[in-house]
């Protein structure tokens, strides 16, 4: 018995075409493929391997391609501003201002918030390419126009950023085209999340570089000029690049260190046979010492920004993570200063890097929705508060907390609707009704019964069990 051999007609109309183009379209934009590679030669042979009837097709130039990916974004943008517009919260944003390798300054805008069901939602809204300046007032005149698409500028919320002041322009920005054109009171400084990613990151480059950044980058452009020859001879001996440090890759000095203490012995060797073409660039043993003391000390903050990274990340670690971080210098401080222990190189160090972390959480007290995450927090409830802070903090913590609460959160529930509607209901159920909107003016408000404040029951109740130690040392490991 022999299969059968379809025809080019049935092979053709089992062609799923928009699953192809949205696979293609995937490929360029999740996996950062060129525009190109849709003339690549072997992607197409790829595609008629699977269905040699196809050809004529398939996405073969760099025009369709971006096609496709506008007429993409335009579709998934309109489902996106359904979502938006029946949103549970207010709509929160993070913005991060970009060069792109090919010289492009792109601002990425994206939104996080809370469905219909309660469930937390993120989405890229733009990422419109910043011409000319990089003001904070230019940046707001592209959040501005992407709020105005997705029709959420009456639903603005919180806004994270990094730490460029460019930030503080861009919210006052954004708050004065508020209060014009809707009359809406955006308060930029209370609205403002710091990154505490770019936070810890600040804080690690005062410890690392506060007194000696010039002669850093005269070494790194140094380090630069290494020929090939050099670095097979590096290769052939230790067997493994440190690599370099990266401004956008946080916690990479930790990293190069990390690989250089796993590699000691073999570097010891290498510098130890080429001691002649080395010259003075040999780490001496007051350099391992020394670098020894502070990839010990960089071992929490590397912990705390992969805490600080991805989807599980909240804001309510941020002022856990600086107490953590902040009691870490303290103690280092403290064994450093001891007579038998005393470095003044790395005492310096330490008081660099917690100037940087002191400052910025200094900051977070103009901005009490860090204190109200951190007490609602259910590990945590306001007796982290009381153990971990000065009680001279407690009062300013739970008042702004409350303020929060009372303002934005403290509403009346729905109550189940009755069983056969009154008259008076049906009345006021018909929105093109005049009596309607008359009869909903005059609605009695009723009070919400409750014991106590459902915020202050919350905050003050005995907070649940949650290993967080565990889960730094899981992270760290």
């Amino acid at each position: 018995m022999f299969a059968s051999i379809p025809t080019p007609d049935s092979l053709r109309q089992v062609f799923n075409r928009q699953a192809y183009n949205e696979a293609v379209i995937g490929l360029l934009t999740q996996r950062r493929a060129p525009f190109s590679a849709v003339e690549w030669n072997e992607l197409k042979d790829l595609a008629l391997a699977c269905n040699p009837t196809i050809g004529d097709q398939l996405i073969t130039s760099r025009r369709q391609a971006m096609r496709h990916i506008a007429e993409n974004h335009v579709f998934y943008r309109d489902q996106i501003k359904d979502k938006l517009a029946i949103a549970s919260s207010p709509i929160h944003i993070s913005t991060d201002l970009w060069t792109s390798p090919h010289r492009h300054a792109l601002l990425a805008v994206c939104a996080q918030w809370v469905d219909q069901d309660y469930q937390l939602q993120k989405a890229l809204l733009g990422l419109p390419e910043c011409h000319g300046s990089h003001s904070g007032e230019r940046q707001a005149d592209l959040i501005m126009s992407i709020l105005k698409t997705f029709g959420i500028m009456s639903k603005l919320g919180y806004h994270t950023g990094d730490n460029a002041t460019s930030n503080n322009t861009c919210l006052e920005s954004i708050a004065h085209r508020l209060k014009e054109n809707l009359d809406i009171d955006y308060d930029p400084k209370k609205r403002r999340i710091r990154c505490i990613g770019h936070i810890i990151n600040l804080s690690l480059q005062a410890f690392l570089l506060g007194s000696s950044n010039e002669a850093l980058v005269a070494a790194l452009e140094a380090a630069s000029e290494v020929t090939s020859e050099d670095l097979q001879l590096w290769d052939d001996e230790v067997g493994l690049r440190l690599g370099i440090d990266n401004e956008t890759r946080w916690s990479s000095w930790y990293h190069v260190l990390d690989k250089l203490f796993k590699k000691k012995a073999q570097i010891v060797q290498f510098m130890h046979e080429n001691e002649q073409i080395l010259g003075e660039n040999r780490l001496t043993a007051a350099d391992w010492d020394l670098l020894q003391k502070a990839y010990l000390f960089l071992q929490p903050f590397d912990g705390a920004t992969l805490c600080a990274e991805g989807n599980k990340a909240s804001l309510s670690q941020s002022l856990f993570l600086m107490d953590c971080l902040l009691s870490h210098y303290e103690n280092e401080k403290r064994h450093y200063s001891a007579p038998e222990t005393r470095d003044e190189r790395m005492l310096h160090a330490i008081d660099m890097g917690w100037f940087i972390m002191d400052k910025y959480y200094t900051m977070t007290e103009d901005v009490p929705v860090y204190s109200a995450a951190l007490l609602l927090d259910p590990s945590k409830r306001d007796a982290y508060i009381k153990q971990n802070w000065p009680d001279a903090w407690y009062d300013n913590a739970i008042g702004g907390a409350q303020d929060i609460w009372e303002e934005e959160y403290n509403i009346e529930l729905p109550t189940k609707p009755p069983a056969a509607p009154s008259a008076a209901a049906d009345i006021v159920e018909h929105e093109s009704n005049k009596l309607a909107q008359l009869a909903r003016n005059m609605k009695v408000k009723t009070a919400v019964l409750r014991s106590e404040d459902d915020f202050v029951t919350f905050i003050t109740a005995q907070p649940m069990l949650f290993d967080y130690a565990g889960m730094l040392s899981a992270v760290n490991n």
